[in-house]
């Protein structure tokens, strides 16, 4: 009888045709370029919802890229050579514009400069001395305020307590909360101004920047023009380099004052809560606020005294002057226009006005006096409250605080609403002012209204700052002294506070400076560094962009792989791994893109490079490794998704090469994680690397006594008859070896990897065949010789023989 063995592959070094390697070469051109034009139509819908992107990104990220240590700092100017360089600016700035005012300059002028050119270049020059001169002066400010930033900070150390011993009066208290107050709006207003400097200074300095880069492209030593014009671009270029510098000098000054501002509210803090545990509101206070009011009262009186005095020299010539016009118009036929009209018509003008603004202060005075009586009387409601001893009492002096606090804010509003008005007659009169010669006698009457709307506004002035500190102190009481259960009772304005202070909050997260970058050039000896704050918010923009366009790429990704493949041109396998290497080039362009759009230096994330440069470079090593692995076997296409490989005694599938590992599948369907860099450091065998047939070996063991020849014959019909192994190269059948009581021979014969073929299938099928037809031409004789026992008992056991036989065992080749 015979035995069939395990089938097992052997490899075939035998090139039967080129792969076609164009069709995935052009597929993934097209998938690339596809891509690509839909990364440049996402960048362009961007540059509409984002700032424009900076023209020297690409150059700052060749420098980052190509640079690997830091250039060092240049060292900083002092103060003292900062100012002999002006000096010497400046002589030389006075003597270019003592040569250009020279009535004789224009015809000394080369051939081919204009009139304009020579003018523009004086008024360089004119310009470049008076900024130089300002800029002089503010570097003398910003010692003195760098001065006072020390001095602050002495006297917040050395302040350990007030002289005077508690009990503090309340008016102690009442008197550096507003001070607090002032000290802030003086903090928010430096701010605000810091902005507005910084953001001059931005502007300032790119032009300066474009300027010097314009004048070191000029020729040096060219004719007297090129000359002519280099000396024009310098003049040019040193008046940008002095705004730039008084812009930054009022910035560092700025800047000291905000840190002054900040030291005197961090010491007033202090004054406050000590004050507040050790104060009383007295009657000795009492008696001196009354006194105190009843003193700015008489003041406030013996102005209405002067002002009634006036009154009265006023009305006559009010009179005077409206009966000169009338009687000069009476003079003259209706619908005619009398000499001198004008004149006198604004001659009764400004009387009317003198006489109505005079009115107006005496009001404004008398008003000034009942806010004196409603400060005394929100003073007796604070002490009442105070001294209270029932809840009823207390509710009635909130309620008198609060009433007294309602008008206030009415008279508030009345005098914030006069003074644009008065501030709009002004403007006016001084445009009308401005259209008349200073000999026409209206010039004078002009004047004199001038001065009287002045005096007007002066009045409302006055009130308005008044009212604005009383209200401030009267919301102060009123919302120390409103009970805890009664703000919680009230909803709408506990939302509104919440909402406020949430909006701040995440104003402020928003604007968080997380780092700047620093862009250094020299103009003429002066070192500029222009500075770019990175904001959280910015960076928050930046990720959202960029996960809003990776999403869109992804989605045009996806179609462009389903239609490559639907249309046969790869595997969906291969389209697959195709696609994600796209994405992660398509990655990089597009985060470089939506920094560029968003104007965020590539040189904002240099701090990481320490950590990167310590913790990246030894955790990430194998990472790197495996990714530029990746990268290689990608490029190098020596496997290929879709092929079939033996690695470490594992085969199977590539179905994915990803950046850090590659999957593998194997017959069994269990997907097995290999790293790249086991594709370049280890043996693999490529079953299908130049062509998808291989070559396999399908070991028969068969009884000794049966003819070699005609087993050859059967074994070979065999395999011929199996639609599924490859004609051409040809099977064969040979004898591999003789054993005891048995000849092996081999079946070699090709199959093609596809989703047809099942190797198992085939080399069971080609079992199933051998054993019966060998069954059906061996003849019985040699079955019975094979199994005939050996003792005479066992013969009729072998006349019954069966097939046991053809069972098959392992072979190894």
């Amino acid at each position: 009888m015979f035995d069939l063995s395990a089938m097992k592959i052997m490899l075939a070094a035998r090139n039967t045709g080129p792969r076609n390697s164009s069709r995935l070469s052009d597929t993934a051109i097209f998938f690339f370029r596809a891509l690509t034009n839909s990364a440049v139509v996402v960048f362009a819908a961007g540059a509409f919802l984002v700032p424009p992107p900076a023209s020297a990104q690409v150059q700052t990220l060749k420098k980052v890229l190509d640079s690997q240590q830091p250039p060092p700092p240049a060292p900083a100017e002092k103060p003292d050579e900062a100012k002999t360089r002006l000096q010497q600016w400046l002589k030389e700035a006075r003597e270019t514009l003592g040569r250009l005012e020279d009535p004789a300059a224009a015809g000394s002028q080369p051939a081919g400069i204009t009139a304009a050119d020579l003018e523009e270049r004086r008024r360089d020059a004119e310009q470049t001395v008076l900024t130089i001169g300002r800029y002089i002066t503010t570097l003398d400010n910003v010692a003195a305020a760098g001065k006072s930033v020390t001095a602050a900070r002495d006297t917040g150390t050395a302040w350990v307590g007030f002289k005077e011993q508690p009990p503090y009066s309340i008016t102690l208290v009442d008197d550096l909360r507003n001070e607090q107050d002032a000290v802030q709006g003086k903090l928010a207003s430096y701010e605000s101004s810091l902005v507005v400097y910084q953001r001059t200074l931005d502007e300032v300095l790119a032009e300066t920047k474009a300027q010097e880069e314009l004048a070191n492209q000029i020729p040096v030593g060219g004719d007297e023009v090129a000359k002519w014009r280099m000396e024009a671009a310098r003049t040019k270029s040193r008046l940008l380099a002095a705004r730039a510098g008084l812009i930054q000098s009022n910035c560092d000054a700025t800047a000291y004052q905000i840190e002054v501002a900040k030291l005197e509210l961090a010491l007033l803090d202090r004054k406050v809560k000590a004050a507040k545990a050790g104060a009383r509101f007295s009657q000795e206070d009492l008696a001196k606020i009354e006194a105190a009011s009843d003193e700015r009262k008489s003041a406030y009186r013996k102005e209405l005294e002067s002002i009634a005095k006036r009154q009265k020299l006023a009305q006559p010539a009010r009179k005077q002057e409206r009966a000169a016009f009338e009687a000069l118009v009476a003079s003259v036929d209706e619908g005619t226009q009398p000499p001198g009209a004008e004149l006198a018509k604004l001659r009764m003008e400004v009387a009317d006005e003198r006489s109505d603004t005079l009115q107006t202060i005496s009001e404004g005075l008398e008003n000034q006096i009942q806010l004196e009586n409603l400060i005394v009387q929100a003073y007796q409601s604070r002490k009442a409250f105070l001294d209270a001893s029932d809840q009823a009492s207390r509710d009635k002096a909130l309620a008198t605080l609060r009433s007294l606090l309602d008008r206030i804010k009415a008279w508030e509003i009345f005098s914030s609403n006069e003074i644009p008005g008065v501030e709009a007659d002004i403007n006016r009169l001084d445009s009308r002012a401005a259209s008349i010669p200073a000999d026409d006698p209206r010039a004078a009457l002009l004047v004199e209204q001038r001065k009287i709307k002045s005096e007007k506004l002066a009045v409302f002035q006055r009130i308005s700052q008044g009212v604005v500190v009383q209200r401030r102190l009267l919301e102060r009481w009123v919302g120390d002294f409103t009970p805890k259960q009664e703000e919680e009772k009230n909803i709408y304005q506990g939302v509104s506070t919440l909402t406020s202070n949430t909006w701040a909050l995440m104003k402020s997260i928003w604007s968080f400076e997380v780092t700047s970058t620093e862009e250094k050039f020299e103009v003429d000896g002066q070192v500029f560094t222009k500075k770019t704050p990175v904001r959280l918010g910015v960076l928050l923009r930046a990720l959202f962009f960029f996960a809003l366009a990776y999403a869109v790429l992804s989605r045009v990704a996806n179609k462009i792989q389903r239609g490559i493949v639907n249309r046969g041109h790869i595997a969906d396998a291969q389209a697959k791994t195709l696609r994600n290497w796209a994405m992660i080039l398509v990655s990089v362009f597009l985060a470089i893109g939506t920094l560029s759009l968003l104007k965020i230096p590539i040189t904002v994330f240099a701090f990481f490079g320490g950590a990167l440069a310590i913790g990246l470079g030894f955790g990430s090593q194998t990472l790197i490794k495996n990714f530029i692995c990746g990268i290689i076997v990608l490029f190098e296409r020596k496997i290929r998704v879709g092929d079939i490989v033996d690695v470490g005694g594992l085969s199977g599938t590539v179905t994915e090469i990803n950046t850090r590992s590659s999957v593998l599948r194997g017959a069994d369907g269990k997907e097995t994680l290999i790293p790249n860099s086991y594709f370049l450091d280890n043996r693999i065998t490529n079953l299908t690397l130049s062509n998808r047939r291989v070559r396999r070996l399908l070991l028969v063991r068969v009884p000794l006594k049966a003819p070699v020849q005609l087993v050859i014959t059967i074994l070979k019909e065999c395999v011929e008859r199996h639609g599924l192994i490859l004609k051409d190269p040809a099977p064969f059948v040979t004898l591999e070896d003789i054993v005891e009581n048995a000849n092996i021979f081999g079946i070699y014969y090709w199959t093609e990897f596809n989703d047809k073929t099942n190797s198992d299938v085939v080399a069971s099928d080609l079992r199933l065949m051998a054993e019966k037809k060998i069954g059906e031409i061996i003849p019985q004789e040699i079955k019975a010789e094979e199994t005939a026992p050996a003792n005479p008992p066992a013969e009729a056991a072998a006349e019954t023989g069966t097939h046991e036989d053809l069972k098959s065992t392992p072979l190894d080749e």
